[in-house]
């Protein structure tokens, strides 16, 4: 936005005008590439800001604004139906929209993927808009440099990624992932709040990806009994669930795992950890509510330095190796069994 004076000295006013191409559903289709839906003729560059809402057509517009191929770009990112008829973004399979700033998608709002098409995100993501749980779809966070936030309210993400190098992405809010999470380059960050993480897919934190887990609990709670792939795994604490009784989705590591806090295993369904050969380190409680709720061909370290670290559940686990270390001590509340 621009502030200039409005040239009347006894008023003291100032005029705002605001630089960006503006929706207009002229050309009926709801088409992100259709000159015809932007009032300067044209579509958006890297550095324009965008503004769907209603300040040039005041009604319902004619279809979705729909992305139905690659290469649409945009600065800031701003979704505002305000007191007017809500507005969907939407992309396909082929779709793939990239924000060079900050996106913005406001109440009543919706963002949908009818396909597996791809939103870049360089800058910071907030989402107040109606619920959406896309079955689709990936929201990749994309930044470069700086500290940037994710605010996802009731959107579910189907796939999340960040692939960020040199970029630093920490959550406002809780967040669901209702497939993947892909950390590949670039940190993200629970927040000094702690909040929590649910993924439904595999947890991968590889390359040069980081996450800081502070004092947050991440979720693993998966449908059908399919595996649940754990790589790069660094947790405070670590829940392994699946959705209902009747889901017995396996929890597989690809590499040893580390947690700060404590690890449950099992409670709403069946659950098992397999850790195959890959060790775990844990500081905090270890509880097992699954029967064979650990299959193991490794070591399960009890490493905690202050209090009482216990082993408990409704279950008992059955352990390939068992190392008690550190100076906390070690409280067993169940009959357990070490091969």
């Amino acid at each position: 936005a621009n502030e200039t004076d409005d040239g009347v000295a006894a008023t003291g006013k100032v005029r705002w005008t605001y630089n960006g191409y503006f929706w207009t559903d002229a050309g009926n289709d709801g088409n992100w590439f259709n000159t015809a839906n932007w009032n300067t003729g044209a579509v958006p560059t890297a550095s324009d800001n965008a503004y769907i809402d209603h300040t040039i057509k005041a009604g319902a517009f004619s279809n979705p604004v729909t992305v139905n191929a690659s290469g649409a770009v945009c600065n800031n990112l701003t979704i505002n139906a305000g007191a007017g008829t809500a507005i969907t973004l939407s992309l396909t399979a082929s779709g793939i929209l990239t924000a060079n700033g900050n996106v913005s998608i406001l109440t009543s709002n919706m963002l949908t993927f009818t396909g597996a098409g791809t939103f870049n995100v360089k800058g910071s993501f907030s989402y107040t808009g109606a619920a959406s749980t896309p079955a689709t779809g990936t929201v990749a966070m994309t930044g470069t440099s700086g500290s940037n936030t994710i605010t996802s309210g009731n959107y579910q993400f189907y796939n999340l990624t960040v692939d960020a190098t040199g970029a630093i992405y920490t959550l406002g809010a809780a967040v669901t992932i209702n497939n993947d999470l892909t950390i590949s380059n670039g940190t993200l960050d629970v927040s000094g709040a702690n909040f929590a993480m649910t993924a439904k897919g595999n947890w991968t934190v590889n390359g040069g990806g980081v996450f800081n887990p502070q004092a947050g609990t991440v979720t693993l709670s998966k449908s059908g009994n399919s595996t649940q792939t754990i790589t790069g795994g660094s947790f405070y604490n670590l829940v392994l669930d699946n959705a209902t009784a009747a889901t017995t989705a396996v929890k597989s590591l690809t590499s040893s795992c580390t947690i700060t806090g404590s690890i449950t295993i099992g409670g709403t369904g069946t659950s098992q950890l397999n850790t195959s050969t890959y060790d775990v380190y844990i500081a905090g409680n270890w509880t097992n509510n699954s029967t064979s709720g650990l299959s193991s061909s490794s070591t399960v370290y009890l490493n905690g330095s202050t209090g009482t670290q216990l082993i408990a559940g409704t279950q008992a686990t059955t352990f390939n190796h068992l190392t008690l270390s550190g100076a906390a001590a070690k409280n067993i509340n169940f009959n357990e069994q070490v091969n």
